[in-house]
C-alpha cells in the first residue's frame, strides 16, 4: 500500500511536520521552510511505481505546469510559491492558512443565498482569471476553497488542473483517466468528451446548489453510480429542499447545472454578473421566472421515476407523483436521446474500472443515499388578454402596413435585452445577450447604430452597436448610473441622463469623447428635429448647451417629437397625450384601463408606439395618431417595454 504521510521527513529546504488532508490525487503536510523560517503547506502529488520512461515524461509534465501555475497571481487563488521533486516525489509550495476551508464552514447546513453569493463571487473572478489564462481546475469543490481568518474565500488545488495551450497542452494526470470529484463532476468529464471551462462553471454552480440547499444534487451509494446521475438524471429542484428559495437563485442554478455545456453560461464572467445580480433586489415577476424554469428543465433528460406537473410548479405544491406515460409526454422521448450517452458512461467507466484508472477520482465527500428526482410536463402556453374599455369606440386590428422595424428591451429570457423585428413580429432578433441588463436603446438618425445603457459593469453606462448587434463599444465610464441616450439630428452627438437619485443631464461626441455636464437636471431627454431645443420629461426645454427654455404648459413624462418638431407626445398620468408647440394644445390618444407610457413616434409621423402595464406585465403597442387604431405588437408574459423605431 502507498504510503502518503511524510512526516518528519524534509523535501529540501522543507520540513514537514504534519499531514493536513489527503485526497485521490495528493497529500497535503504542514511543514517548516528552513531558509524563511516560516509555517507553509506542502503538497506531495501522488505518484505511482512508473518504469523510467514514463516517469520522466510525468515530471517533466509537472514541471511544464508548475511553473504555469507559478506565474498565477490572484487576490483569491492560493499562491503556488515554490515546486519542485525529491527523489521522484514532485510537490508544490503553498502558503499555510490557518483557517478553514468552505466546507468546514458549510458543515452540512444550508447557508442563506446571499452570504453564498458573498462568498463565491470572489471565487468566479478566480476562475476567470485561471481560464484567461488557458488554465481550467477541474475540481472545483468546498474542500478547495480555504476562507481565511477575516472571512476571504481562496481558490486552491490546481492539482488536476488543465493547461490549454494549442502548441503544448498540458495534463497533469497525462492519462485518459476518470479524474476529479464524482459530486462535482460536469457529464462532459464523466463521459470522456472534450473538457473545457465550462467544467468549472457546473462545478461552481454545484458548489452554490449545495450552499444554499445543504445537500449535493447528485447522491447515491457509490462514485460509480454519483457519476451516472450527472450524465443521466434531472437536477432536483432547489426549491423542494428549500421552500422559500427566490426563483432567480432556482433560475440560476438550473441554468449553471445544464447538462450540456453550450445551454449553461458561457463564461465565468457571465457566471458573476448572475451571481452579482442576485445581491440586488430581486423581481416579484414570479410567474415569468417560473415558466422559464419549466422551459429549462424541459431541456434536461428524463430517465423514469416521478414527475411534477406544470400545475403543481405554479402552485408551488408538492402533490403525488405522476407516473410517466412514456407514449404521451413528448418530454420523456429525451430519454432514449440521452440513453445511448448513458450507457457509453456506463462502459467507459466499466473499463477504466478493469484498468485501475478510477482510482484517480477524487474521494467521495460524504457517505451518500438514494435520492428521488422531478420533471415537469408541458403545459399549454400562457397568453394574456387585455380588452378595450367601453368609453371609447377602438379598433384593435388586423396588422397595418407599416414600412418600420421597431426596437425594444425585454426580459424574455430571464435579465433585460434588446430586441429586434418587424411590426408584425416576425424576424425577431436578439441584438444583445449576456448576462446584464441593457435598456434605452436608441437609434442614429441613419438607423445604423444604436445608443443603449448596459450594466455590464455593475453600473449602467452608455454603450454603442452597430444596427445587427455587433461592434460594441463603450462610451461612458462613471461611478453612477448613465442612462437614457439621445441623438441629435446630426448623428454627431449624445445627450444623456448621468446620477442616481437627481440625475443630470449630460452631452458627448458620438466616440464618446468631450463628456460635459449641462447646467441643468432632468430625465428621458428628446433632441428636437431641427437641433435647437432638448426636451425633457415635464416638459422643460434647455438649449444644446444647456440655456433653460421656455416651458410647455401641463408637462408630462417622456417627451417624443413628432418627425416635424410641431408637436410632441408625452405620457401623463396614465394616458398618452400630442402636444401642440404653439398653442400646447392637449388631444388623449390611449383610453385602455391600463397605464401607458413611453410613447415614440414613428419616423414617418403616423403612429405612435407606447409601453401598456396591465397586472404587473408589460407590453408594446401602436396607436393611430387619433387613437382610434390600436396594434398590440407584443403579446407574452415577459416585460417588453421602451419601443423606439428604427429609422
Amino acid at each position: 500500500m502507498e504510503n502518503t504521510n511524510y512526516s518528519g521527513m524534509s523535501f529540501g529546504r522543507y520540513h514537514l511536520l504534519e499531514r493536513l488532508g489527503e485526497g485521490g490525487m495528493a497529500t497535503v503536510h504542514k511543514a517548516f521552510d528552513t531558509h524563511l523560517e516560516s509555517e507553509v503547506a506542502v503538497k506531495v502529488i501522488r505518484n505511482r511505481k512508473q518504469t523510467p520512461e514514463v516517469l520522466q515524461k510525468t515530471l517533466k509534465r509537472f514541471e511544464l505546469e508548475a511553473r504555469a501555475l507559478v506565474k498565477l497571481s490572484h487576490p483569491n487563488i492560493v499562491k503556488i510559491i515554490d515546486y519542485g521533486e525529491f527523489e521522484d516525489q514532485p510537490f508544490l509550495v503553498m502558503p499555510y492558512f490557518r483557517g478553514g476551508t468552505l466546507k468546514d464552514l458549510m458543515g452540512g447546513k444550508p447557508i442563506h443565498y446571499q452570504e453564498a453569493t458573498r462568498l463565491l463571487i470572489p471565487i468566479a473572478k478566480a476562475l476567470l482569471y485561471a481560464h484567461q489564462a488557458k488554465i481550467i481546475h477541474r475540481d472545483v469543490k468546498p474542500a478547495n476553497i480555504l476562507v481565511d481568518e477575516v472571512g476571504n474565500p481562496m481558490l486552491t488545488d490546481f492539482g488536476i488542473a488543465k493547461i490549454l495551450d494549442e502548441e503544448n497542452p498540458i495534463d497533469l494526470t497525462g492519462t485518459s483517466a476518470v479524474i476529479g470529484t464524482p459530486e462535482y463532476m460536469a457529464p462532459e468529464q464523466v463521459s470522456n468528451q472534450i473538457v473545457d471551462h465550462r467544467a468549472d462553471i457546473y462545478a461552481l454552480g454545484v458548489v452554490f446548489y449545495e450552499m444554499v440547499t445543504g445537500r449535493k444534487p447528485f447522491q447515491a451509494d457509490t462514485p460509480v453510480a454519483v457519476l451516472f446521475k450527472h450524465v443521466s438524471d434531472p437536477l432536483p429542484r432547489p426549491s423542494s429542499f428549500v421552500p422559500n428559495l427566490p426563483e432567480e437563485v432556482e433560475y440560476f442554478l438550473i441554468k449553471a447545472l445544464a447538462k450540456r455545456p453550450e445551454d449553461r453560461y458561457q463564461d465565468m464572467a457571465e457566471f458573476k454578473k448572475g451571481l452579482q445580480k442576485l445581491q440586488k433586489p430581486l423581481s416579484r415577476r414570479k410567474f415569468f421566472l417560473r415558466k422559464k424554469i419549466h422551459e429549462l428543465y424541459e431541456q434536461q433528460p428524463v430517465s423514469s421515476g416521478a414527475e411534477l406537473t406544470y400545475d403543481q410548479l405554479e402552485s408551488g405544491i408538492s402533490k403525488k407523483s405522476i407516473p410517466i406515460n412514456h407514449s404521451q409526454n413528448p418530454v420523456s422521448k429525451r430519454f432514449w436521446i440521452w440513453a445511448p450517452a448513458a450507457l457509453g458512461v456506463l462502459l467507459v467507466l466499466a473499463f477504466l474500472i478493469n484498468q485501475g484508472q478510477v482510482l484517480s477520482i477524487g474521494e467521495m465527500e460524504s457517505t451518500l443515499t438514494p435520492t428521488m428526482t422531478k420533471t415537469i410536463l408541458p403545459t399549454e402556453e400562457y397568453t394574456p388578454t387585455i380588452s378595450p374599455t367601453a368609453t371609447a369606440t377602438i379598433a384593435i386590428t388586423p396588422t397595418p402596413t407599416i414600412g418600420y422595424k421597431l426596437s425594444f428591451v425585454s426580459d424574455r429570457d430571464g435579465n433585460q435585452e434588446i430586441y429586434m423585428m418587424d411590426i408584425d413580429g416576425s424576424n425577431l432578433i436578439n441584438l444583445t445577450n449576456n448576462s446584464a441588463n441593457d435598456s434605452y436603446p436608441a437609434f442614429s438618425p441613419d438607423g445604423k447604430r444604436i445608443a443603449f445603457a448596459s450594466d455590464r459593469d455593475w453600473n449602467d453606462d452608455i454603450y454603442l452597436m452597430d444596427s445587427d448587434g455587433s461592434n460594441i463599444i463603450r462610451l461612458t465610464d462613471s461611478s453612477v448610473n448613465d442612462q437614457e441616450p439621445a441623438w441629435s439630428p446630426d448623428g454627431k452627438e449624445i445627450v444623456y441622463i448621468s446620477g442616481n437619485d437627481n440625475p443630470k443631464i449630460y452631452k458627448m461626441n458620438v466616440d464618446g469623447s468631450q463628456q460635459v455636464g449641462l447646467p441643468s437636471g432632468g430625465r428621458s431627454p428628446s433632441w428636437s428635429p431641427d437641433g435647437s431645443k432638448i426636451a425633457m420629461s415635464g416638459i422643460y426645454f434647455i438649449t444644446p448647451e444647456g440655456e433653460s427654455l421656455e416651458n410647455m404648459r401641463g408637462g408630462g413624462e417622456h417627451p417624443s417629437w413628432s418627425p416635424d418638431g410641431s408637436k410632441i407626445v408625452v405620457n401623463s398620468g396614465k394616458r398618452i397625450y400630442i402636444i401642440s408647440q404653439g398653442d400646447s394644445n392637449r388631444t388623449r390618444i390611449t383610453f385602455l384601463d391600463e397605464v401607458a407610457s413611453e410613447p415614440a413616434w414613428s419616423p414617418d409621423g403616423k403612429w405612435i408606439a407606447f409601453t401598456s402595464l396591465k397586472d404587473d406585465n408589460k407590453d408594446i403597442y401602436i396607436t393611430s395618431l387619433d387613437g382610434k387604431t390600436l396594434l398590440r405588437v407584443t403579446n407574452n408574459p415577459a416585460n417588453d417595454f421602451s419601443p423606439a423605431w428604427v429609422p
